[in-house]
C-alpha cells in the first residue's frame, strides 16, 4: 500500500512537546491547525471549518523543531499522513496523524532566521540544553522519518484537543 504523502500549512496549536524515548531517539510532537479560505462571490474571503492534525517528528528534525517552534507560530509541513482509530471512556474516532519529512516557518507571515546547530552537536549535547524551545523562529532542517516508525506513545493522545 502507497503513502499519502502531503504538503499543509498551518499554525502551531499546542505547545511543542520534546522528548527522548527509551531508546534514545528525540521526538517533538504538537498538534496543527489549518483553516481553509473561500473566496465568495463578492470576492471578500471567508473561513471554512479548521481541522487539526497530530504532528510528530523525529531525530535531527526533532531537536531543531524544539528548538524552533512555539504555539500560534505559521509552518509549512511535508510528510507523510496515518490514520488511526482511538477510543476514550466510551469514545471512538480517527484520526490523521502527520510524521513530518520537512518542516519549516511559513515566511508569509513573518521573517526567519536560520541557523545550524554547532558542528561538534550530539544528541547528548541536545539534551543539555540544544532542544529547549526558543522564543525566536528559525527555519529548521529535516530528517526523513518512514510513517511505520510511528508507535502509539509518539502520538498526541486522543483526548487532547485544541479550540
Amino acid at each position: 500500500m502507497g503513502e499519502i504523502s502531503v504538503s499543509v500549512s498551518g499554525n502551531v496549536a499546542t505547545e511543542p512537546k520534546h522528548v527522548v524515548g527509551s531508546t534514545g531517539k528525540p521526538r517533538t510532537t504538537f498538534r496543527l491547525a489549518t483553516t481553509t479560505r473561500k473566496r465568495q462571490p463578492d470576492g471578500s474571503y471567508a473561513d471554512g471549518p479548521t481541522s487539526f492534525l497530530n504532528v510528530a517528528c523525529f531525530d535531527t528534525l526533532a531537536l531543531n523543531a524544539a528548538a524552533s517552534l512555539v504555539k500560534g507560530q505559521p509552518v509549512v509541513i511535508t510528510g507523510v499522513v496515518t490514520m488511526r482509530e482511538w477510543e476514550v471512556d466510551g469514545r471512538s474516532g480517527r484520526e490523521a496523524d502527520l510524521v513530518v519529512r520537512t518542516l519549516g516557518h511559513d515566511l508569509r507571515w513573518g521573517r526567519a532566521t536560520f541557523s545550524r546547530p554547532p558542528r561538534d552537536w550530539t544528541r547528548e549535547a541536545a539534551n543539555d540544553g540544544y532542544a529547549k524551545p526558543a522564543p525566536a523562529a528559525n527555519a529548521v532542517c529535516a530528517d526523513e522519518v518512514r510513517a511505520d516508525e510511528v508507535s502509539a506513545a509518539d502520538r498526541v493522545p486522543a483526548g487532547e484537543r485544541v479550540g
